[in-house]
């Protein structure tokens, strides 16, 4: 049923809606002068703007000449609300623009979610048709709170873009660019063994000697931050998985022996890793994660062998049991994977920080006090543990509760079964995947070009949807719009971000 049951002429010759309380949200004599003092009365506008409340659509079209930047999000109360008002001419030409779109008010958070980006529109406006939200008082109110509730969900992940978004985007490019030279291998994965993943939680100070005298019966699978402890164990891994764009993962390796072991690597990884290994004899081998511009490279050209490998809510140890996982391995054990303060401790021994704090150490600050710092950065809840038959304490954050989650959602949703015992996940399942690393190869020169052409394009025109292409720069836009928030045009932070990427190309 519609909340709308007729149409009338205003005085001044124009069509409006009435209510089924025979009221009408226009005004009845001159809806365009209304409408006129709709727009007199928004001082300014983002990019991106929600308007509550459609009915006759002229306030909108007042809006849209005032701002014809701003993409719009109409909402209406219903689907059918929505159909009855398309037999209003103005409402109808509104549909027909690509800079709007309507919208029944169950669809605004995966209208959001779905259009919606920082990184391209900047800021965004909520702006209340009065008359309309006077009438839906309580859906108005729903729909300013689904709005709150869904930005915070955006920002999470934008505050991430906005940090590492050039890097991760500088890094892809590097790496495309190295395929072709990398070092041609042959690696063969005994999925017949357990694959023993191991995190760096500081649990393994007292589980490792369970890899250590059991080596034979385990194909090691290393996180980047475990690698250097496994050493000092005289552990070496078979495999090593990276996933972190930052240039501090480069202390996980600088020193050690990387020699015949296979290092998967992010494409979006730091490239002087990449480096790194080949010079030390390992071998490399590229995954693909959520970057956009990883997938748009995969389906640019369709001989680059790039599987995508999950990373659950961004951690190493999912992205590293997804692999297992995808090479066959039917058997895991995870060892180190705390996602908590064990033994008032931050990580196992041996890590990068131990060397790190120790370094800046002095009587003042010692690296207790450094460690203490990392523990306590934030709040902390206390809960109990078991390892090896002994009862400890251990101290868990949000976030580490978060990514918890993740990793035992990621054996829910691939038809794991799993215990934690004495903090070690023991998992099973019927696998039937059987991928095999090899040698890479990507046309390089042909993407470059490819990619240079969609900026010039994308720099004449702009529209709502988002396509493949516009996603890769998502990130880059995100870290662009924080470095230069003067910047407040799209095309101008586009001309920027066509600069950054000239830079290192």
């Amino acid at each position: 049923m519609t909340n709308y049951v007729s149409l009338i002429t205003a005085k001044d010759g124009n069509v409006i809606p009435v209510l089924e309380n025979n009221k009408t949200l226009n005004s009845k004599y001159s809806p365009l002068k209304e409408a006129s003092l709709f727009a007199q009365n928004v001082k300014s506008a983002s990019g991106f703007t929600v308007i509550l409340g459609i009915a006759a659509g002229y306030h909108i079209q007042a809006f849209m000449e005032k701002f014809p930047e701003s993409v719009i999000i109409c909402v209406e109360n219903t689907e059918k609300d929505i159909d009855f008002l398309m037999q209003i001419e103005q409402v109808k030409k509104l549909s027909e623009s690509n800079k709007v779109k309507i919208i029944c008010a169950r669809d605004l958070k995966e209208t959001l979610l779905k259009y919606y980006f920082p990184a391209v529109y900047g800021g965004i406006n909520v702006i209340p048709y009065t008359p309309w939200t006077n009438h839906f008082k309580e859906l108005s109110e729903n729909l300013i709170q689904t709005v709150k509730e869904t930005l915070n969900e955006i920002s999470r992940d934008y505050s991430v873009q906005s940090h590492f978004g050039k890097l991760w985007h500088k890094n892809i490019f590097n790496n495309l660019k190295k395929i072709n030279n990398l070092k041609d291998f042959d690696f063969i994965v005994d999925t017949d063994k357990t694959a023993a993943i191991i995190a760096a939680g500081p649990s393994f100070d007292i589980t490792k000697n369970l890899i250590k005298h059991n080596q034979d019966k385990y194909c090691i699978i290393s996180t980047d931050t475990a690698f250097s402890v496994l050493e000092k164990e005289n552990i070496k891994p078979q495999i090593v998985v990276s996933i972190d764009p930052q240039n501090v993962s480069m202390t996980h390796f600088i020193g050690r022996d990387v020699n015949d072991i296979l290092f998967i690597l992010d494409i979006g990884c730091n490239t002087a890793l990449v480096d790194y290994i080949e010079k030390g004899g390992g071998k490399v081998f590229f995954i693909q994660s959520n970057h956009p511009l990883s997938l748009y490279a995969k389906n640019f050209d369709s001989t680059l062998k790039l599987p995508f490998i999950s990373s659950g809510s961004g951690t190493v140890t999912v992205t590293t049991a997804d692999i297992a996982r995808t090479f066959g391995f039917s058997k895991i054990e995870i060892f180190g994977a705390d996602f908590s303060y064990l033994l008032g401790k931050a990580y196992t021994k041996g890590t990068y920080l131990d060397c790190l704090y120790l370094k800046d150490e002095s009587r003042v600050l010692t690296s207790e006090n450094s460690f203490n710092k990392l523990v306590y950065r934030t709040e902390l809840t206390d809960s109990k543990t078991e390892i090896l038959g002994k009862a400890t304490s251990k101290k868990i954050s949000p976030v580490m509760e978060s990514y918890r989650n993740s990793i035992e959602a990621w054996f829910e949703q691939n038809n794991f079964i799993y215990r934690n015992e004495n903090s070690i996940y023991y998992c099973s399942s019927n696998n039937s995947q059987n991928y095999k690393p090899q040698k890479q190869h990507f046309d390089y020169c042909a993407f470059i070009r490819n990619y240079e052409l969609n900026m010039n394009e994308m720099q004449e025109t702009k529209t709502l949807e988002v396509n493949d292409f516009t996603k890769t720069l998502l990130p880059l836009l995100a870290f662009l719009r924080k470095k230069h928030p003067e910047i407040e045009s799209y095309s101008d932070i586009l001309k920027l971000a066509r600069t950054t990427i000239l830079q290192y190309n």
